[in-house]
């Protein structure tokens, strides 16, 4: 499971720092669609009822 501060950091990157998300992916080491989750409006997050 990632870290609270990565999902920070990774956000960051691509929203304020303009990187783009193939970039964020590489420099964080983790795969392009776990960036996109990442920045995804409930971050990935699964709602289980």
């Amino acid at each position: 499971m990632k870290r609270v501060e990565l999902y920070g950091r990774v956000r960051h990157a691509v929203m304020i720092d303009g990187l783009s998300q193939r970039e964020a992916a590489r420099r964080f080491g983790i795969d392009p669609r776990t960036v996109k989750k990442m920045l995804s409006e409930n971050g990935g997050a699964k709602v289980v009822y």
